[in-house]
């Protein structure tokens, strides 16, 4: 009888749903959050003023508490200008400063703004730059007082830090400025088209592109030499898509070549560990990428929910491009579920 008696409830306990995913790694982001709004690293010293993470999780949290404290907190710096130069070291300034400002002008107007879009516009390599590679490209960002690189040494320029300056910029006031800006910088995102009709992720610093040479090329002369990536290529899409540019060559590549486990792509490259190392990145940029198109979002979805861990948040087991971390993982994962 007491055995008879407790099946009942037995099976109401197995038959309770969970909570579902999303709520699950709220839940877990929460109990890292602080007071102000800010999620920090907890993985990487110097991100542990919480810019660069704070700005990518108030992109991609579902609505709710979380992500409105996140959106007041960027709100409140970003009235005074750039992130990420709060702690010893740059927390990727131009990175934060975009993603947190394209969060905020989502979501709201932005005159309020203009010392950040100001900080940004300033970051883009333009006068003296002419006929160069990188002309119109956006690097890392300057610390206060720093001087802006001058030829030849244009620093780290990348498709990846420019894809975000544009977005945010498209968002923002139009002035003759910033049209100028987007021009240029759409510029510089054509000059990282592969040879294959994907794109890459520098046309300037050649040894920083993941993938490997085309076919019967030695040596790289610009990016055309070498063959197009997954995260590159649909960083491309989207830079030229802030500017009112659809690139169906690039579409038609990320289609062929779009992998759920992996950034594809890099197939016998000198680094293959990036594509497993950014596959959360990928995966992020590339269902923004496709958004609209069909077929991809189920295997997409399941795939990221099937690597969620026990506490609710994701990590890549490499820490190449620090996915490690479970905030950001979790805060790709996130974006990436957000389109699929």
């Amino acid at each position: 009888m007491a055995l008879l008696a407790a099946l009942p409830l037995a099976c109401t306990r197995r038959a309770s749903p969970p909570e579902d995913p999303l709520g699950r790694a709220v839940t877990a982001l929460r109990a890292l959050a602080l007071p102000d709004g800010r999620v920090p690293s907890s993985t990487y010293g110097f991100m542990r003023e919480g810019h660069s993470t704070t700005a990518l999780l108030a992109l991609a949290l579902p609505v709710g508490p979380l992500k409105e404290g996140a959106l007041a907190w960027l709100d409140t710096q970003l009235q005074r200008g750039p992130l990420g130069l709060a702690g010893p070291a740059l927390d990727y300034p131009v990175y934060a400063t975009s993603i947190g400002l394209r969060a905020l002008l989502l979501s709201m107007a932005g005159p309020r703004f203009q010392p950040a879009v100001d900080w940004l516009l300033d970051q883009q390599l333009l006068a003296g730059w002419e006929g160069d590679p990188v002309h119109g490209g956006f690097g890392m960002g300057r610390a206060p007082g720093q001087a802006a690189p001058t030829p030849p040494f244009p620093g780290h320029v990348d498709l990846s830090m420019t894809r975000r300056a544009l977005q945010a910029l498209a968002l923002a006031e139009r002035t003759s400025r910033i049209q100028a800006a987007l021009q240029a910088g759409a510029a510089f995102v054509h000059r990282c088209r592969a040879g294959d009709g994907g794109f890459v992720y520098s046309p300037g610093e050649l040894a920083l592109n993941k993938s490997a040479l085309v076919p019967g090329v030695e040596t790289a002369a610009s990016a055309a030499d070498h063959r197009g990536y997954g995260s590159a290529t649909a960083d491309g899409i989207l830079a030229l898509r802030a500017v009112g540019e659809e690139d169906e060559a690039a579409i038609r590549w990320l289609r062929a070549n779009h992998r759920v486990d992996r950034n594809p792509g890099l197939e016998g490259a000198p680094i293959e560990a990036y594509a497993e190392a950014m596959r959360f990145y990928y995966r992020a940029a590339a269902a923004e990428a496709l958004a609209g198109q069909e077929g991809w979002q189920a295997p997409l979805r399941e795939a990221i929910l099937a690597e969620q861990g026990a506490d609710g948040l994701w990590r890549n087991a490499l820490a190449l491009q620090k996915e490690d971390d479970p905030v950001i993982a979790t805060g790709l994962a996130l974006l990436a579920l957000s389109y699929a």
